[in-house]
């Protein structure tokens, strides 16, 4: 009886033993899965990420299209030539450029230059050209081809945009009188309840504006004035406050450059919602 007792014994111990390395084993499993996972989401976050901050401007940007429009498509593809992720915020446009201003985010579109901009920001290549035209309703007689034409007219502005040095000049010491908001829709809410007589935007932007938040009759009462307040280039801004801009300008600059040799860059700045 003692030998069977033994045995049994043993036989349980030996038991007890192999549930033991049994579930060690298991355990050893699942700490060396987790750490695969862990590796593989940290080779996956190694990609460098630029942050882009940006507003609504039809018919090129907008959260609501595709990619966020045709122009952060193309940003989007310059950094990806040069293996740099993007990820973009939507702003007013005053906010979109404090935040780069501050470091707070690397990069903002799109700009135009302007002396107080190149002090705290740094400026890519041109990405395009485009012309700032008055638009006005058609029922209201405007011509215009100097500061001076300008005097008597009420004028809408959206903070935060560029108009030229001399229409700057002009309303800084008030030889016109612009009535300044905060987005491009509203002066044009504001244009066609002839609340302004004018107001200035890209040509392009204009009309798409007009397309998206107004009626076809409401879109067909508005036109714009031939001769361009301005023409301009536009840019990808840099935060001055972040070191690996450096780098990052270059990186875009040549992305650009490639994704503009191949045509690539015309394909998408010629898209339209």
């Amino acid at each position: 009886m003692k030998r069977k007792e033994t045995l049994l014994l043993i036989m349980l111990r030996t038991d007890r033993k192999g549930r033991m390395l049994a579930v060690m084993t298991l355990v050893l499993h699942f700490i060396f899965v987790a750490l695969l996972i862990v590796m593989s989401v940290q080779t996956g976050s190694s990609e460098e990420v630029f942050r882009i901050t940006t507003s609504e401007w039809l018919p090129m940007i907008s959260p609501d299209l595709e990619g966020y429009g045709p122009l952060c498509q193309a940003v989007t593809e310059a950094f990806a030539l040069e293996g740099i992720s993007v990820k973009y915020g939507f702003f007013p446009w005053k906010r979109a450029v404090v935040y780069v201003e501050y470091g707070d985010w690397d990069g903002t579109i799109i700009w135009t230059y302007t002396p107080e901009r190149e002090k705290l920001m740094d400026y890519s290549d041109p990405i395009f050209t485009e012309t700032m035209n008055f638009f006005h309703l058609k029922t209201f007689a405007f011509d215009w081809k100097t500061m001076e034409d300008l005097k008597k007219l009420r004028i809408g502005a959206t903070i935060g945009y560029n108009y030229g040095k001399a229409f700057n000049k002009a309303a800084e010491s008030q030889m016109i009188n612009v009535e300044w908001i905060s987005e491009d829709k509203r002066n044009f809410m504001k244009l066609l309840a002839q609340r302004i007589d004018i107001f200035p935007i890209e040509l392009g932007a204009g009309y798409a504006f007009l397309d998206k938040y107004f009626t076809p009759e409401l879109r067909g009462s508005v036109t714009h004035h031939s001769l361009p307040l301005k023409e301009q280039t536009y840019h990808l801004l840099f935060s001055k406050k972040i070191e690996r801009n450096t780098r990052m300008i270059e990186l875009f600059n040549r992305g650009l450059k490639l994704l503009r040799e191949s045509g690539k860059l015309d394909h998408y700045l010629n898209l339209h919602p």
